[in-house]
Order: C-alpha cells, then sequence, then structure tokens
C-alpha cells in the first residue's frame, strides 16, 4: 500500500505570484513632480500661462469702531454680499485686501460664498439684542425694523447684557450665495458678476444685515469690530446662459 506522506497535494488551483508587480512606478517625469514645484505652488499647465479661473478667499476689517443711532432705539448696518470691489456701501470702502493684485490678472469676479465674523462689545446701561440675517433687497441703513430681521431666513438672534456683565457677543454666519439667491445657476449668471477693471457693480445685488435694538434710545451704542470673508472665483472668460 503506497504512502502520500511527503507528496505535495493536487489543489487544482494556480500557484500565487508571491512577486506583486506595483500599479505604478514613480518616475521622475510623473505628473505630481511636473505640477507640484520645490516651493509647495502649483504650476499652470505648459499650454497656458494662467489658469482660466482663480479660487481665493479675501477678507475685509470695518474700520467703523461705534455704532450708535443716539434718536432711536434701533441701530443696523449692512454689507454687499457679491461685491468685492465696494463691500460697505456706507463707507465707499474700496477693494478687498489683495484684490487689486488679483485684478492685474483677471477681468471679472463672482463671489461664491460670503462669511460675516462679528464681535459687538455694549457700551450702554441697558442690554440689547443682536440680529444678523441675509436679505436680497437692501433694506437700508439704520433699518428701522431691525428687530425682524431675526425673522429672515438664515436670520439669528442674540442677547447681548448690559455694559460690565456679558456685554459681548459673538456671532458668526457663512451664506453659499448659490443657495441663497436659490438658482443652481447663480455661478453663470453674469447678473451677480463684477468687473475688476472699474468700480461698476454686479446688477443684481445682495445684502447681509447687522442691528441691536433695545428699550429706550442709544447713548454710546456698542463697539464694533466685524471682519468679513469672501470666496471670489476669478475669471476671464465668461460663460453665459442661452
Amino acid at each position: 500500500m503506497s504512502s502520500y506522506r511527503g507528496r505535495k497535494r493536487k489543489t487544482g488551483y494556480p500557484k500565487r505570484n508571491k512577486k506583486r508587480k506595483p500599479y505604478y512606478k514613480k518616475k521622475p517625469g510623473s505628473m505630481k513632480l511636473q505640477q507640484i514645484d520645490t516651493m509647495g505652488a502649483v504650476r499652470a499647465p505648459p499650454s497656458q500661462v494662467m489658469f482660466d479661473r482663480y479660487v481665493a478667499v479675501l477678507r475685509y476689517s470695518d474700520g467703523t469702531t461705534q455704532r450708535v443711532n443716539a434718536a432711536a432705539n434701533f441701530m443696523s448696518w449692512r454689507y454687499r454680499m457679491n461685491n468685492a470691489f465696494d463691500p460697505d456701501p456706507a463707507l465707499a470702502s474700496g477693494s478687498l485686501s489683495g484684490f487689486t493684485e488679483l485684478a492685474a490678472i483677471y477681468l471679472n469676479y463672482k463671489v461664491l460664498s460670503f462669511t460675516c465674523h462679528t464681535s459687538l462689545a455694549n457700551r450702554d446701561a441697558q442690554p440689547y439684542n443682536v440680529v444678523t440675517a441675509p436679505t436680497k433687497p437692501d433694506v437700508g441703513l439704520a433699518y428701522s425694523g431691525t428687530y425682524e430681521l431675526g425673522e429672515f431666513p438664515y436670520g439669528r438672534t442674540r442677547t447681548m447684557s448690559i455694559a460690565g456683565g456679558m456685554d459681548q457677543v459673538h456671532m458668526s454666519t457663512t451664506v453659499n450665495l448659490s443657495k441663497f439667491i436659490g438658482t443652481a445657476a447663480y455661478e453663470f449668471d453674469p447678473a451677480f458678476a463684477g468687473s475688476t477693471t472699474s468700480s461698476s457693480t454686479p446688477t443684481n445685488l445682495v445684502y447681509f444685515n447687522v442691528g441691536f435694538y433695545g428699550n429706550v434710545n442709544q447713548i454710546n451704542g456698542v463697539f464694533n469690530g466685524t471682519r468679513l470673508e469672501y470666496e471670489i472665483m476669478f475669471y476671464n472668460r465668461a460663460i453665459l446662459l442661452t
């Protein structure tokens, strides 16, 4: 009777290749090495000098440190969410920091999203309700219905104590303009875009409002520290809807 001891059993399966070839080989001329240099900057393709479109986040700080309306118990102000050339209509503030440098390369721009960081400190002996909200129409400077802003879509409300107590409020709101306008074609609608070569504003403007109100007329109002962030797409060739 023959013995199978020491013999390899045949299973019918092919032998496994222990040395697997790599899926790709890193070469000095790979795409990764061609697009990123030693300083970490992204290079444009060889066929063009600059990208057709470029997205950057630019900041703006409100220079008005005190907000007060001594003739009433309310106060409000607003910013242009899709106008990066002149974000504050009350101050004729000029362009955002870094806007001029990018305007030397690109002809047009479109704001994709807007962020408002508001820090207010009460300077009066009465509490205030602080409200923020984006609006499609311009409700104007020192909006008399400031308390209504919290009822608007994306509106927010916070309470600020009297001076010396919990007298500071910090609020941050980010608005996706395509969703706020309510159309997926916002990115390709030239009515919401602007030109970098002049002070012309977009045909359709949208605003972000900040306000506060109390029970009696204001004396000193609030100390304002507001910073804005604009996510902007710069481009040269406009894609229009047909």
